[in-house]
């Protein structure tokens, strides 16, 4: 019966701190609790108990301690996220207030609480007046991404025989060597509506932001300083890097990218692929394995003889 008891106390107690949780961040639910409507409907299935203990705490405490939890997630998210603020304006409180009508918050360490904001605002099916434009949301998830580049690397980064010299690369393959070709993998290649550099220029008070829209591809990778690089790519190019992790070598890259355009390939076309492997290779996104002459078809990353 003492275990039972002492269990049932637990229960009580995690219903009653999730409720806390909410009366701090959920405005509606605070006033609901504080001023209940006249049928004496109960309130989030919470106990009487529940309910006198919420009401009995110093509420002017309590409003002064949700107004500096409110200004820390609004600090993280512009921390985070400085280009979606900036472009999101006025939405951005109103977007918090929602979100913390429908999810109470459990992780509120600085990223944690911006990630959780991006999620809600990418996938929360949001409508009405605060719909937010594909140009805008793909701003936020350029910005998401650069955030788990930085916090939340993949490990390890490159295959185990992973050479970093772009000389190195240069010169095998200008002796008509092939080679293994792997991007780093804490990358990723995107498209945002907006051209990034010149919206970062824009004072937050701007009343349009037309002239930082573009549709730019970018590339973003992590270096082993934990910094993460971005690069503008034009389409060609991208439609390239999306395919070096499928054709793993330079060769089936070559072969597979002259596929795609639909032609044969030629001596430019492999130039082309080579200076863009080589200046991947020069800023840190692309490594390569020099490949034995005898490698079998199932080798991974082949063991080559060394640069």
């Amino acid at each position: 019966m003492a275990i039972e008891s002492a269990s049932a106390r637990l229960r009580a107690e995690a219903r009653f701190q999730e409720a806390y949780a909410r009366f701090l961040t959920d405005t509606q639910f605070r006033e609901l609790v504080l001023k209940p409507s006249a049928s004496g409907e109960s309130v989030a299935d919470l106990s009487g108990a529940d309910i006198n203990r919420l009401r009995a705490m110093d509420q002017d405490r309590i409003e002064l301690f949700a107004q500096c939890l409110f200004g820390n997630r609004m600090a993280a998210i512009k921390e985070a996220f400085p280009l979606s603020f900036k472009v999101m304006g006025d939405a951005v409180p109103a977007l918090v207030r929602m979100l913390d009508a429908r999810d109470i918050a459990i992780d509120t360490r600085k990223y944690a609480e911006a990630v959780r904001f991006a999620d809600f605002v990418l996938h929360g099916d949001i409508a009405g007046p605060l719909t937010l434009s594909d140009s805008v949301l793909g701003l936020l998830r350029y910005e998401l991404i650069m955030l788990n580049l930085r916090v939340r690397p993949q490990s390890p980064t490159w295959p185990q025989s992973a050479v970093h010299s772009a000389e190195v690369l240069r010169r095998a393959l200008e002796r008509q060597n092939d080679a293994g070709i792997a991007l780093n993998l804490n990358h990723a290649v995107l498209r945002v509506g907006f051209d990034v550099e010149v919206l970062r220029d824009l004072a937050p008070d701007t009343v349009s932001f037309a002239e930082a829209e573009a549709d730019t591809i970018i590339m973003l990778h992590r270096d082993e300083n934990c910094v993460v690089h971005q690069k503008r790519l034009n389409y060609a190019s991208a439609a390239a890097i999306l395919m070096i992790d499928e054709a793993r070598t330079f060769r089936a890259l070559v072969d597979g990218y002259a596929a795609w355009l639909g032609r044969g390939s030629g001596v430019d076309l492999e130039e082309e692929l080579k200076e863009l492997c080589i200046n991947l290779c020069a800023c840190g996104a692309l490594c390569f394995m020099p490949v034995a002459a005898d490698a079998g078809e199932d080798a991974r990353w082949p063991a080559g003889d060394g640069p």
